[in-house]
């Protein structure tokens, strides 16, 4: 590569004639308050949930990313016929690693403090994710949705849009380097570094604007990490690097200044209206990136005008809170994710004091910003030490075997942390091994007496095994879920078959056969119907992620297009494998969250209506089996122990109430189970509030085991011990036509 350089300056030298001097890119102020524009954007989205697509601030960065990167680089060429890559790289770690790892160095050591390992340990691999640059790759293993309200939020989070810069950076000075290669060797370099620039730029956005749009509409969640969806962001600003200045004289915007404001106030205002208009139902990226990323390509290109007319962006204290926006972003989420556990113990949007903790937050974020600035920030680009490396790395007379040993030692210690990082605890699919036997409950009255004294639980020790280990641990059957958008048709799952995970799959030799259906909810009831019955059953796990086991056309909570269609068809399909099979007990459960996502839109009565005739149409479906069939209320939702189970706080702490639509849900499922058994069929309805709720308050276990591994899915220790209650239930069915009529208020 450095003879690639060398000739590509040779070449370079030898069409620019005399050698002439090329001045120093000029200091754009305007940046600066675009940059605090962008900043506040997202601040204030993560603070207070306004302005609700302030998610776009990110987009906003990604141009400017790209359009300083790409004029420096240009300057460098221009300069000296050569791109300095030691010179850059260094550059680069020297004006962002400092920074983030105090800001890393300070969130790791509190999480340590607030919370036990169940929590702490996770956050930690997402610490090491942030600094090895990887955190978007690390939040599509995951599977996080980040515009999604009720997901889970890691305090190293955000550092997914600094990774996907960094891997950028990493990769676009290669690709120029090489670039401009070609064209020397094509004979088409032309004398202009910006022609090769450009047209590179160009072709980025055009291939990755197009895999964004068609990845978000298939899979949005991890769109939205990946780095060929969001390059053509970046690479709209390498566009205005390379193009910007020719664009302007041809414009002839520079002896227009009433234009050149429009065009200003014109992308300001294209910013401003996606930060108001979209939501996180908003599919994004997407061509929906596109309002805010031409807003802020058209300030740039503004900008580029000599002389351009000042503006709202160039106040001083707007450039100031400009200057200080990568450590107020690196500060900002940590705060506001930490700051309520640590003065209450408990993060939630059911307290009083929410906005003077998040003003405190804010503030707190602010200073700390200031002060990373002034004393780590500043300092740090003009530290001594970022030379002597840029010397030792380019140095021709160091012997090789130096430099090798050098790169070897960084790369696998890279990869060696990248894959421990990878393969880090999820807690739906790894963690500490499950207990070996929970201890048995008896009685349903027993459970009921172990969750009235957890709810006034005042220590965590009762819990010392599971919060001491890495993960919570869920149900194994939780692989047994299937998409229904992953058919190979593109409309639905492949039907059900005896050929997927052997979890998922009977014991061929059983003489009985029990099949458990429905979206996760129901996989994380499964080690309880194992318990339930004897070695003489075989059980199928039949799992669709977010697909409840009613027939009713629901929306996916990422808002993948043609989600409704594909999991009502892929159901269906599900429902006449299982009949042709004819087992001899069908288990169904779904998901809370299902009722609220009803294709139709219908809330309150209406949906519960809905969701009723949803669940008949399942139970018709399964009748000619024979088989006896059993519905399982879900755990009704409430706070996640990995959010809730702090240092700090108590479990009562954690206690919330059963929630109106969890009863509305119930009561549905009720009525439906005794429409069912009125025309015959052989089903039957087991109230499963007692085993996680008392007087209308559930706990996060009952004092020695936790319930679940967030918001509703059981932990597999807990699915175990509700063995012996599945059990009896099953020996002793109530009759449905009397239970059924009951209201939950009535009860």
């Amino acid at each position: 590569m450095a003879r690639v350089q060398e000739a590509v300056a040779a070449r370079t030298s030898a069409d620019a004639g005399p050698s002439r001097p090329v001045e120093r890119p000029r200091f754009r102020p305007d940046l600066e308050g675009l940059r605090a524009l962008a900043v506040l954007l997202v601040v204030a989205n993560h603070a207070v949930g306004w302005p609700s697509g302030g998610f776009v601030g990110v987009d906003v960065f990604f141009v400017l990313s790209g359009y300083l990167i790409t004029r420096g680089l240009l300057h460098q060429q221009e300069r000296d016929g050569r791109v300095g890559l030691a010179r850059f790289f260094v550059r680069r770690v020297a004006r962002l690693l400092p920074a983030a790892v105090v800001v890393v160095a300070v969130t790791a050591s509190a999480c340590l403090l607030l919370f036990f390992p169940i929590t702490s340990v996770p956050l930690l691999f997402d610490g090491a994710a942030a600094l090895l640059s990887v955190e978007n790759w690390a939040l599509i293993r995951q599977g996080a949705d980040y515009l999604d309200p009720a997901g889970a939020v890691s305090p190293f989070q955000h550092f997914w849009s600094l990774s996907v810069e960094e891997q950028f950076y990493a990769t676009w000075p290669w690709l120029l380097v090489l670039a401009w290669a070609v064209a020397l060797r094509a004979g088409r370099w032309g004398g202009s570094a910006r022609r090769v620039v450009a047209t590179c730029a160009a072709v980025a956005v055009v291939v990755s604007f197009t895999l964004s749009v068609a990845l978000t509409e298939r899979t949005a969640a991890a769109a939205y990490f990946l780095p060929v969806t969001r390059a053509w962001e970046l690479g709209g600003g390498a566009l205005l690097a390379a193009a910007g200045a020719a664009c302007v004289a041809r414009l002839r915007l520079g002896v227009r200044p009433l234009l050149v404001t429009g065009l200003r106030w014109t992308g300001i205002g294209m910013i401003a209206l996606a930060a108001v208009m979209y939501s996180p139902a908003t599919p994004f990226p997407g061509a929906a990136a596109g309002l805010p990323v031409l807003g802020a390509m058209l300030v740039v290109l503004a900008g580029e005008v000599p002389g351009a007319p000042a503006s709202a962006l160039t106040l001083r204290p707007v450039r100031w809170v400009g200057r200080i926006s990568y450590s107020l972003y690196l500060w900002h989420a940590p705060l506001l994710l930490l700051l309520p556990v640590a003065l209450r113990g408990v993060a939630g949007p059911d307290h009083g004091d929410d906005l003077l903790v998040t003003g405190v937050a804010l503030l707190l974020a602010g200073l700390l910003a200031a002060a990373t600035y002034r004393f780590v920030e500043a300092p740090a680009r003009r530290a001594r030490v970022w030379e002597t490396l840029r010397r030792r790395l380019r140095v021709p007379g160091s012997p090789r075997w130096t430099r090798i040993a050098g790169v070897g030692v960084t790369a696998v210690a890279v990869v060696a942390l990248s894959v421990v990082q990878w393969r880090g605890p999820v807690p739906e699919a790894r963690g500490a091994e499950p207990l070996a036997r929970p201890e048995a409950v008896a009685s349903t009255a027993q459970l009921q007496d172990r969750l009235q004294k957890a709810v006034r639980g005042t220590d965590w020790r009762g819990y010392d095994r599971q919060l001491s280990a890495g993960a919570l641990t869920g149900a194994a059957e939780m692989a047994c879920m299937r998409d229904p958008l992953d058919g190979s048709d593109g409309g639905s799952a492949p039907p059900f078959s005896w050929t997927t995970l052997p979890v998922c799959l009977p014991d061929p030799a059983a003489p009985r056969r029990a099949v458990v259906i429905g979206d996760s909810i129901a996989m994380s009831y499964v080690p309880a119907v194992r318990e339930a019955l004897d070695d003489g059953w075989g059980i199928a796990a039949v799992g669709l992620q977010s697909c409840p086991s009613a027939l009713v056309r629901v929306g996916e909570a990422r808002g993948r297009p043609g989600y409704a269609d594909a999991c009502r068809r892929s159901r269906e399909q599900d429902l006449q494998a299982v009949a042709r099979m004819k087992p001899d007990l069908v288990v169904l459960a779904s998901a809370e969250s299902g009722m609220r996502r009803l294709a139709s839109g219908a809330t309150g009565r209406e949906a519960a209506a809905e969701w009723q005739r949803g669940l008949e149409k399942s139970l018709e479906r399964l009748a000619g089996t024979r088989a006896r069939i059993v519905v399982l209320e879900n755990p009704p939702e409430t706070t996640s122990p990995v959010d809730c189970a702090a240092r700090t706080s108590t479990p009562a702490a954690c206690v919330r109430p059963v929630s109106a639509a969890w009863t509305l849900k119930s009561d549905a499922e009720r009525r439906a189970v005794s429409e069912a058994a009125a025309r015959g069929t052989d089903v039957t309805l087991v109230d499963t509030l007692p085993w996680f709720c008392v007087d209308g308050g559930c706990p996060v276990g009952d004092g020695r085991l936790i319930a679940r591994i967030d918001h509703g899915h059981l932990t597999a220790d807990y699915a175990r011990m509700l063995g012996p209650l599945l059990r009896s239930a099953l020996a002793e069915p109530a009759e449905p036509g009397d239970a059924a009529a009951l209201t939950r208020a009535e009860r």
